[in-house]
């Protein structure tokens, strides 16, 4: 049996959550807002955490820089019970301030260490000792051989792959990512990203032009619930009941839904279900993993309804 359910490799990074209720202040002003928070960012992190409670068992392996917040990075993840392994970084601990964050939220943000680790870090021991690995910070066709021979090495080990590629702040949407896309077993995307990186606005001519590659794809769609394409099966759920207090990291939480679902053998129904369950469970509270994300609020009887009246969807 293997030790490590989820194997992430990523770096967390702090984010820095500006509750401004939709207001920005011009040139010269400054406003009072209703909060600003901090908690821990970076897509992988929050999905170990989700995994976490979850019940399963993650393991990250990142770089951190010698500072303040790294040390706060590590004691978070140590206290959601995410096993780490990190090498020392001489950037700065990233960070990410979160805006507009009760709409589809915006963020900016110092890479710092980030970068610091690749697929390439994995060493063969460690990779031998998951059931899955999940990968961001693809940063497109610079990225693609690294990521390519790792996707294979982890499918000689019996190690199955998802990668969530994110918002491509080049503007370049290379279409390497899409036949990075083509080798994992599952790949995230959410609706404005995959309509760049297919160059089509049509959502139903983007599932027809993924089944036509073979991608396992999973769209993630806000409000609107997530859909996937995976091995000639359509299917679109929609989103789980919620009050939206704030959007960062909610992809990142339906990730570690739908991988908690996959790797306990659910269909894709079930996975989609699971995903958007701890998306909007993520919504309800502030960062990504916040208290409202827990096992009782997921066994909950508004979530066993939701269950039960979207087992019928289309």
């Amino acid at each position: 049996m293997r030790k490590i359910d989820v194997l992430l490799i990523d770096t967390p990074n702090i984010d820095i959550i500006v509750d401004d209720e939709g207001r920005f202040p011009a040139p010269g002003q400054d406003f009072r807002v209703k909060d600003i928070g901090l908690s821990m960012g970076g897509g992988a992190a929050i999905s170990a955490m989700v995994l976490a409670r979850l019940q399963m068992r993650p393991y990250m392996l990142c770089a951190l820089g010698d500072d303040l917040f790294a040390g706060y990075i590590r004691s978070v993840l140590e206290k959601e019970g995410v096993g780490v392994e990190y090498k020392l970084s001489s950037a700065r601990t990233g960070i990410s301030i979160a805006l507009d964050i009760r709409n589809d939220r915006r963020f900016l943000t110092y890479g710092g260490s980030i970068s610091g680790i690749t697929p390439s870090d994995v060493p063969k021991e460690l990779l031998s000792k998951a059931r899955h690995v999940h990968l961001t910070n693809y940063n497109g066709a610079e990225d693609y051989d690294e990521y390519a021979r790792f996707i294979e090495t982890a499918g000689s080990c019996g190690v199955t792959v998802s990668i969530d590629m994110c918002w491509d702040d080049t503007g370049r949407w290379d279409g390497c990512t899409l036949k990075l896309a083509e080798k994992v077993d599952v790949f995230f995307s959410n609706d404005m990203e995959i309509c760049h990186y297919l160059d089509e606005t049509d959502m139903n001519r983007v599932e027809e032009l993924l089944s036509e590659r073979g991608i396992r794809a999973v769209i993630k769609r806000g409000s609107r619930g997530a859909s996937g394409i995976m091995d000639g099966q359509k299917l679109h759920v929609p989103a789980a009941p919620t009050r939206t207090v704030d959007t960062t990291g909610a992809g990142d939480a339906f990730n570690a839904g739908f991988l908690h679902a996959y790797l306990n053998g659910g269909n894709l129904r079930n996975c989609l279900q699971m995903g958007n369950i701890c998306g909007a469970l993520s919504v309800a509270g502030y960062g990504g993993c916040p208290d409202t994300l827990n096992l009782s609020a997921i066994h909950a009887t508004a979530m066993a309804d939701y269950v039960k009246m979207t087992n019928y969807c289309t």
